[in-house]
């Protein structure tokens, strides 16, 4: 599949227009860097195979920056399969990947339960857990949640009914306000990702990241069960106004990220406003 930008489109200053990253697939990884078992296989970006005990992850190459107060909004379609070696009680496989903002843009937390995102400090992460770790996971085997500073126990975690490592492609669309602090996250089988599962937390980003400059990936990891972890599709927007000249063949999830993004700066027009 063809990319609409192979790298990245810098649209003006971070200040007074937009950063776009989009990839469309992972034919060409210019501008990611991959560490630990993360390998592209048939364009996609395999976090971690079907095999016990691996830790995976890919960052931006360069570093996106927050500063001002920046908003932003990130879309990405992921699909888990191939569970393999035992599970938990609601089926085969483990143990769930995790989009992940921080402040180095080669490393890889722990493996299992962790994520490969557990121990990443200075960070802000939501993960699709696939297996239960019993009091990390308030005892849920499917579910997404919001965690900090590399802590995998996420006890504001959201229940998905659908199991995550069935196969399914699954859309997420993540917004953060960042006037409001307002960290949103939906995610859905349908390609609108609003139409689903969602859960939203006031967070203020760059204090914990203790830094306006930040690196943004996906980590996974697998454990004595495994599964096959992948990234089909990522693009990310980060704004203070939005920009003219939206790529024509921008996916149906771009379209809709942008839209989020419009909402976030048209609401902290009024909060500025109001002041």
């Amino acid at each position: 599949m063809k990319k609409v930008l192979p790298c990245f489109l810098l649209l003006g200053s971070f200040s007074s227009f937009a950063t776009v990253i989009q990839y469309n697939d992972f034919s060409d990884t210019t501008g990611l860097t991959l560490n630990g078992n993360t390998q592209v296989v048939n364009n996609n970006l395999q976090l971690t195979n079907n095999i016990a005990w691996q830790g995976g992850s890919v960052f931006t190459t360069n570093a996106i920056s927050l500063i001002n107060d920046s908003s932003f909004a990130t879309s990405f379609s992921f699909k888990i399969d191939n569970n393999s070696l035992g599970g938990d009680t609601d089926g085969l496989g483990a143990d769930g990947l995790a989009f992940v903002i921080q402040t180095q843009n080669a490393n890889v937390g722990g493996a299992g339960g962790g994520l490969g995102y557990q121990g990443i400090n200075n960070s802000v992460a939501v993960e699709f857990d696939t297996f239960n770790n019993t009091s990390w996971d308030n005892n849920n085997g499917n579910h997404v949640g919001i965690g900090i500073n590399g802590n995998v126990n996420t006890s504001n975690n959201v229940n998905e009914p659908f199991r995550f490592n069935e196969g399914d492609v699954w859309n997420v669309l993540i917004t953060f306000d960042g006037i409001s602090k307002l960290f949103d996250v939906s995610w859905s089988m349908e390609t609108d990702s609003t139409k689903g599962g969602s859960i939203s937390r006031i967070l203020d980003v760059a204090s914990i990241l203790g830094s306006t400059d930040a690196f943004l990936g996906f980590t996974s990891g697998t454990g004595s069960y495994a599964s096959t972890h992948e990234i089909l599709s990522a693009t990310f927007t980060n704004t203070s106004s939005i920009p003219t000249n939206t790529p024509v063949n921008a996916p149906a999830t771009f379209s809709l990220m942008m839209s989020a993004l419009a909402f976030l700066v048209f609401r902290r027009k009024k909060l500025i406003l109001r002041s």
